[in-house]
């Protein structure tokens, strides 16, 4: 199933692919070098957007709701049983994985062994992965109150907790760094 689902996004991708490279070709990009293809990357510590609904650094958000996260993950333990998860899984992590750009050493050696230089903004594809991210919670949601999960729920709400837990430790120490700190970041900032 899974291999059927990977050639039918590449057959319905294929005619889109070889028209934007064609017009590539005619345009401005057709001569722009590595920094252009990786220009707008999503920076990794934007990852703490997924528990933040604003802009912790420039860049993306990935921030899909603090509940859904719950479904996601209840999603995610399913991950063995249901090859609707698994294909919504490796398009969110592969969306994820595309999108650092230049964070990630094998998306530039691969844009470096290809010269594929025409496609600029790999942050663009994070819109996959918070789609599959999405669709993969309301499976997750459907199946948090199915009644014969009752075991995998409660390691999903223990995983959630600890998420939870994580980013409201993260944000307090932020929060108390930059109180403490207050005063000499305005003075290092004043000698710019």
């Amino acid at each position: 199933l899974l291999g059927e689902a990977f050639l039918i996004s590449a057959i319905m991708f294929y005619p889109q692919f070889i028209l934007s490279l064609r017009l590539s070709e005619f345009s401005s990009r057709a001569d722009m070098g590595l920094g252009f293809a990786l220009w707008g990357s999503f920076l990794p510590l934007n990852l703490i957007s997924l528990g933040f609904p604003y802009w912790i650094f420039h860049g993306g958000k990935v921030y899909i709701g603090i509940l859904t996260l719950l479904f996601l993950i209840t999603a995610l333990l399913n991950f063995k049983r249901s090859p609707q998860i698994r294909v919504l899984s490796i398009i969110m992590l592969l969306s994820l994985f595309l999108a650092f750009g230049a964070y990630n050493p094998l998306y530039v050696l691969f844009l470096k062994l290809t010269k594929f230089y025409v496609f600029r903004n790999p942050s663009k594809f994070l819109f996959f992965g918070v789609f599959a991210a999405a669709v993969l919670s309301g499976l997750g949601f459907t199946r948090f109150f199915d009644k014969n999960n009752v075991k995998l729920n409660e390691k999903s709400i223990k995983i959630f907790a600890i998420l939870l837990l994580s980013m409201l430790g993260a944000f307090l120490f932020v929060k108390s760094s930059l109180y403490v700190l207050m005063y000499k970041i305005i003075d290092w900032g004043g000698g710019l």
